[in-house]
C-alpha cells in the first residue's frame, strides 16, 4: 500500500478509531491501529508475531485488528460494495444475455467456507456478475451446513424471498413471448 493511499484511508477512518483512555492506560493511536491492521491483512503474520513487532500483547493486537476491520467495513462498505439497486441487477442480466446468451440471469452465487480454530468457521457468500465483479457479499459464522443450507440463513436469501432485493419480477424471452422470472445461478447446493 502506498503512503498516499494509507493517508487517504486514514483520513476516512481516523475519527472512528479514536478511543478514550481507560484506567489511566496509554491509548494506542488511531494511526498505529490502522498500521497494525494493514500489516495483518497484507501478510500472513500471526497475532503473536505482530505483538512482538509492535511491542504489545497478543490479545491487544487481536482486539485492534478486529475493531479496526469492523470500522473499515462500516465506513467503506457503501463506497466499495454498495447494496445493488434494480438498475445494477438489470445491467448484470443484460450482460449475461448478450455475452453468454443466458436471459433473465442477474448473477452467479457461490460460497467459500473459511476454516478457523475458534469460535466457528465462516461462510463467505458472494454474488458476481458476468464480468466477475462482486455485486454483493455476505458473511456468517456457521456450523457444518452445505452452501444451500447456509444461503437460507443469510440476508440475501431473506431479501429475495420478501421481494426487497429489487430485481424485476419477470421478463419475456426474445422470439418466444414466454414470460419467465429472473434467476440467480448457483451449483447444486442452491436448488
Amino acid at each position: 500500500m502506498s503512503k498516499e493511499y494509507f493517508n487517504l484511508l486514514f483520513v476516512k477512518v481516523q475519527n472512528s478509531l479514536h478511543y478514550v483512555t481507560k484506567n489511566y492506560r496509554e491509548i494506542i493511536a488511531a494511526e498505529e491501529r490502522l498500521v497494525i491492521t494493514c500489516r495483518y491483512m497484507a501478510s500472513e503474520e500471526s497475532f503473536n508475531s505482530l505483538a512482538l513487532i509492535f511491542k504489545m500483547g497478543k490479545i491487544t493486537v487481536a482486539e485492534i485488528v478486529h475493531d479496526t476491520c469492523r470500522v473499515l467495513w462500516y465506513i467503506l462498505e457503501d463506497e466499495h460494495l454498495p447494496t445493488p439497486k434494480k438498475e445494477t441487477w438489470l445491467s448484470a442480466a443484460d450482460i449475461f444475455e448478450n455475452r453468454w446468451n443466458f436471459p433473465n440471469c442477474f448473477g452467479c452465487i457461490d460460497g467459500k467456507h473459511i476454516r478457523k480454530k475458534c469460535p466457528a468457521n465462516i461462510l463467505l457468500l458472494a454474488v458476481a456478475d458476468a464480468d466477475r465483479r462482486l455485486l454483493t457479499v455476505d458473511t456468517r459464522s456457521l456450523g457444518r451446513q452445505n452452501d444451500g443450507g447456509n444461503f437460507r440463513t443469510l440476508n440475501l436469501f431473506r431479501l429475495l424471498e420478501t421481494g426487497k432485493l429489487y430485481v424485476a419480477e419477470c421478463k419475456p424471452l426474445l422470439f418466444t413471448g414466454l414470460t419467465v422470472p429472473f434467476v440467480l445461478l448457483g451449483d447444486e447446493g442452491y436448488h
